[in-house]
């Protein structure tokens, strides 16, 4: 029984160090994906020349619940990952978006040449890795509660519509209240 005493002392103490250290907590982590889609709906017929496009769409952060709920405590936003896609193609077979560019709040990001109808069919997720846009794009977020998307580019064959939807997955980082 003497040999159990300071093994007991042992483990309160540590319960104890324990809950101390839960109180030291003053921020947490959350993940959050936003998610927008532009629409590009050319209407013209092109009679088979390139024509040029041009679509935007405004990201409010604050609607997004959880940043809403944290507004005021956000400290950080940290883009984990940044993708698109293309979704709900109509247009002539091989149709191919070329010279394109994603604008995120000024910062512009290439993109490479898609035949849509095989991206559209293949739910192709393309991934946006250029680190120097990320940190771009993070302190934009961190500066503004809005962003601007803009999707440019020429497209060899119209009509033709389609949407593109990018997901933005952001980690950010809230103080306890």
């Amino acid at each position: 029984m003497k040999k159990l005493k300071p093994f007991y002392l042992l483990l309160f103490t540590l319960i104890l160090v324990s809950c101390d250290d839960s109180d030291d907590v003053t921020q947490i982590d959350f993940n959050q994906t936003i998610t927008t889609a532009l629409d590009v709906d050319i209407t013209e017929d092109s009679n088979g020349q390139p024509l040029s496009f041009t679509a935007d769409e405004t990201i409010d952060f604050t609607t997004v619940q959880e940043i809403q709920d944290n507004i005021d405590e956000i400290q950080d936003a940290t883009i984990d990952a940044l993708s698109y896609e293309v979704d709900n193609f109509v247009g002539a077979a091989n149709t191919t978006v070329t010279s394109a560019s994603i604008n995120f709040n000024g910062t512009t990001i290439q993109v490479s040449n898609i035949n849509l109808e095989q991206a559209d069919n293949n739910d192709t997720i393309f991934s946006v890795d250029d680190p120097a846009a990320l940190t771009a794009i993070e302190n934009a977020l961190q500066n503004d509660t809005q962003a601007t998307v803009t999707l440019s580019g020429n497209i060899d064959s119209a009509p033709a519509s389609f949407d593109v939807i990018i997901y933005l997955d952001v980690i950010i980082t809230s103080s306890l209240n």
